[in-house]
């Protein structure tokens, strides 16, 4: 059996990290198989009762991994990474181009045409373009970030089926219920909402990964080809080995994964693919 743990850096609506004008929503994919799963789990438990953490996160993984070994062991363990990457909504053109005209429908939509109390009637349409952005991005963005996923792990066009594999996600940024729909929809058959993070050490390792890439990239913007955070030095000596190659020749599934390419500019391709891709 084959378990993979997902989980998140940034917001899908740009209510929390941003990247200069490139605000990122990232996805770590971390793909065990089940025997290989038991070691990490005796690492992450180790390493956090010796450090008296209740949950291992990319911060405190950050501040102690130089020091002591026994964080470093946790990357020892037998496993792949897939990293997926699209930008934030709230920065997509494409979410207001004509493609999509209910956002454009609801935008121009005058308040005074809903009844109401005034005050009401302006929040009412601030929650259905709200509404309407997370709908899209869940179908369209996070659904490629599932698909690319399974492609790239498992194989191009196959159905993750019980029991052969199980998706561990920690609880996502939209409703359970739509996000499994979405992921079923993608050909993940198996999911696991996992609601206490600390109680998963798959999910664990698959913060620090989001999270030690989504800060490597916005030392990359923010400094360029000066940038020696600690961050880069985490990912090239620990993240980097562990990434899967690409499956095929056009590089659709280049490691990290830049879903829906189109939206980032060629200097941010570069950047990402030069520093961070293999």
């Amino acid at each position: 059996m084959k378990k993979i743990f997902s989980d998140e850096s940034g917001s899908w609506n740009g209510s929390h990290q941003q990247v200069d004008d490139n605000e990122l929503y990232i996805r770590s994919w971390v793909m065990f198989e089940e025997n290989k799963y038991q070691e990490l789990e005796k690492e992450i438990i180790f390493t956090k009762y010796k450090d008296g953490l209740k949950e291992l996160k990319f911060d405190n993984f950050k501040r102690n991994f130089e020091n002591k070994q026994y964080y470093k062991d946790i990357f020892n363990t037998d496993f792949q990474v897939f990293i997926t990457i699209s930008k934030n909504v709230r920065t997509i053109d494409k979410f207001q181009n004509n493609k999509y005209k209910a956002l454009n429908t609801l935008s121009n939509l005058d308040p005074n045409t809903l009844t109401g109390d005034p005050n009401m009637t302006s929040l009412t349409k601030d929650k259905f373009i709200q509404s309407a952005k997370m709908v899209l991005f869940l179908n369209y963005y996070e659904k490629q970030h599932i698909k690319n996923s399974i492609d790239a792990l498992i194989g191009k066009n196959v159905i993750c089926k019980d029991p052969d594999c199980v998706f561990y996600v920690d609880n996502p940024q939209f409703l359970n219920k739509d996000w499994k729909n979405v992921a079923q929809d993608a050909g993940v058959k198996k999911i696991k909402i996992v609601e206490h993070s600390e109680n998963r050490p798959g999910i664990e390792l698959a913060d620090i990964i989001a999270g030690c890439t989504n800060e490597y990239i916005k030392d990359l913007v923010k400094n360029k080809n000066k940038n020696n955070s600690i961050a880069k030095n985490i990912y090239n000596t620990f993240i980097r080995g562990k990434l899967k190659t690409a499956s095929n020749n056009n590089n659709k599934f280049y490691n990290p994964n830049l879903i829906f390419i189109e939206d980032f500019d060629q200097n941010f391709i570069n950047l990402v693919n030069k520093n961070l891709g293999i």
